[in-house]
């Protein structure tokens, strides 16, 4: 349906060229020009209709729902557009009838003006009642909802104020299932992240830990390896360098930032949501710099 709604404006188009080539070269009498401007207005007025079907019920690409979207919202979102539309169109073709019928009214008067301007004026309410009645009856429940939205934001979580240091939230350095850089056998640093051999890796990992902080001798996260990320196919004599160049896990494993330990639970799950994180790191005052205290994963922040 929506596949071919998208060819309407077109094929309306043509119509409009073929119906005025017919009248006005057909080989009987000619038409005048009020005639043919009246066949244009007709025309343009099924082109406007067939441009709104189109735009508002039908789409040039697959309709692709949004997260938590329903049939209600995607309804409402081509719903409005179209009776609105179709209303406005109906009013602007009407006051156009009305304008034209006046304009050719001539003396001695046959018609007297003030029965186009009550058809008008007849009308129009019709029109209006419409719109306001099918945009009330399907937009009144989501104003209730964003309503009720709107008053439990304001309200607020009151485990927003819990302190992130909370033991329900954050899980202690001691508890933390880590990998901790070596110094490299020259001295000249530490070992590269990408050479850590998985073998070392993967038995860190269990039903309870899914995630693997790699940290510096100093107790500062370097990456993080994700379990579900790790390629199905990844020999255990491999190097993390070959889990860091599949897909995204590159970004993702540098993918957190630090806090203070005086932050709020409220506080780092405005973090959390601002860069889109699914790990927090609990320091003294919040650098990066610093010994990490403690590790909040996202599931600690529901």
């Amino acid at each position: 349906m929506e596949t071919r709604l998208r060819y309407l404006p077109a094929i309306g188009t043509v119509l409009i060229v073929v119906v005025l080539l017919v009248a006005l070269l057909w080989g009987g009498p000619r038409i005048d020009w009020s005639s043919a401007a009246a066949l244009v207005f007709i025309a343009a007025f099924a082109f406007a209709v067939a441009a709104t079907l189109r735009y508002a019920v039908g789409a040039a690409e697959p309709d692709v729902r949004p997260p938590g979207a329903d049939g209600d919202t995607l309804l409402r979102s081509r719903l409005a557009p179209l009776v609105i539309g179709i209303g406005t169109i109906g009013i602007l073709v009407v006051a156009g009838a009305v304008i034209w019928g006046v304009s050719l009214i001539r003396e001695p008067r046959t018609v007297d003006p003030s029965v186009y301007l009550g058809i008008f004026s007849s009308v129009v309410p019709v029109f209006a009642t419409w719109v306001g009645a099918v945009i009330a009856f399907y937009f009144t429940n989501e104003s209730f909802r964003q309503a009720a939205e709107a008053s439990g934001a304001t309200k607020g979580d009151p485990s927003d104020s819990e302190p992130i240091t909370s033991p329900t939230r954050m899980i202690p350095f001691e508890k933390i299932t880590h990998y901790e850089l070596k110094p490299k056998d020259d001295g000249t640093g530490l070992e590269d992240p990408g050479g850590v051999d998985f073998s070392a890796i993967k038995p860190l990992f269990s039903a309870t830990v899914s995630r693997i902080i790699i940290l510096d001798p100093n107790k500062r996260p370097v990456r993080i390896v994700r379990q579900k990320l790790v390629p199905a196919d990844m020999p255990d004599d491999a190097k993390l360098s070959e889990y860091f160049v599949h897909d995204q896990n590159a970004s993702d494993a540098i993918n957190f930032k630090t806090i203070p330990e005086t932050s709020t639970v409220g506080e780092a799950r405005a973090v959390a949501k601002l860069y889109k994180l699914a790990d927090l790191f609990v320091t003294k005052t919040g650098g990066a710099e610093e010994p990490i205290l403690g590790w909040v994963p996202d599931d600690r922040l529901r």
